[in-house]
């Protein structure tokens, strides 16, 4: 079984438009290939819950408390379809959602690791993100290391250090980089530059060894779109040249699948008010092929 959490949301940046994106992404047409291929499939909305900023909190964070609320929803969601031997793929939507997919999915499996795609380190914390955007934030909430305001009465943390590796880094923050040396993930963040140099199977493979040694840990995959080049993914809110292209993250999806421990994924920051036509079709499509081939099922 299959359970698409829909993030109708795109509370974490000031960019509008991935909130559109998983009712596109999963138009019944898609839905039906997915039934056809053997799995039963629904869809469940992880709709944006609104809560103002208190007027006498300061912060530069943007609907931090928003985020929480909104967050919150999802985790249950995506803990729900656990429950009911189902595998959760959170899609849409803006990627602070992944504080809410990743615990809901560490709350069913405590051991949980994540691969990290994406052109950005997004372990910013509220002193060291230069934007405010919380699709910066997931990672530093995720492993305890933030609570920002508005996220006081929830428990997002979930993750250490020596369970997460990214690929298709190309944008990290000074203060990002620090705090990754300083837990000591500095060698699983991975760059195009790494890519170029070893190929993705290498360095996914590197990965799995040091967060998932011996192979029985429950791997999530979250994946921000906007980590692809922007030839397979025009349509995002922060295109960053020079990515990795589709044919290598799909490698990437299919080696960890293939270990037999990908529990969950997300499949995120498609945002289809970004550019024409053709680059939405060529980005919805593309983020149907990472769900695809993350269940087993991409026709070669």
């Amino acid at each position: 079984n299959v359970t698409f959490v829909r993030g109708i949301a795109s509370c974490g940046q000031t960019i509008n438009g991935p909130q559109e994106a998983a009712h596109m992404i999963l138009q019944d047409t898609f839905l039906d290939i997915v039934k056809e291929l053997g799995y039963s499939a629904s869809c469940e909305d992880a709709r944006q819950v609104f809560v103002p900023t208190p007027a006498n909190v300061t912060t530069t964070l943007h609907e931090p408390y928003t985020v929480a609320a909104t967050c919150s929803e999802v985790k249950k969601q995506v803990a729900n379809a656990h429950s009911s031997n189902s595998i959760p793929i959170l899609t849409g939507g803006d990627h602070c959602l992944a504080i809410g997919s990743v615990s809901g999915s560490a709350q069913r499996f405590p051991e949980l690791c994540v691969l990290w795609f994406g052109a950005h380190g997004d372990i910013n914390t509220p002193e060291t993100s230069p934007s405010g955007n919380m699709h910066g934030v997931p990672l530093s909430i995720l492993l305890g290391r933030a609570t920002p305001v508005g996220f006081e009465q929830f428990d997002f943390k979930c993750l250490s250090a020596d369970r997460v590796g990214w690929i298709g880094l190309r944008e990290v923050d000074d203060a990002e980089e620090a705090l990754m040396k300083e837990l000591k993930m500095d060698d699983v963040a991975f760059r195009m530059e790494d890519l170029n140099k070893r190929g993705i199977r290498d360095l996914t493979t590197s990965i799995l060894k040091k967060i998932n040694p011996n192979c029985d840990r429950p791997v999530h995959i979250s994946f921000d779109i906007g980590g692809l080049d922007p030839m397979d993914a025009p349509s995002t809110g922060m295109t960053v040249p020079m990515g990795t292209r589709i044919h290598e993250a799909l490698e990437m999806i299919h080696i960890v699948r293939e270990t037999g421990c990908l529990v969950s994924l997300d499949i995120v920051e498609v945002n289809p008010q970004m550019d024409n036509h053709n680059a939405v079709a060529t980005t919805i499509a593309n983020a149907r092929s990472v769900i695809l081939e993350a269940l087993g099922q991409l026709q070669k």
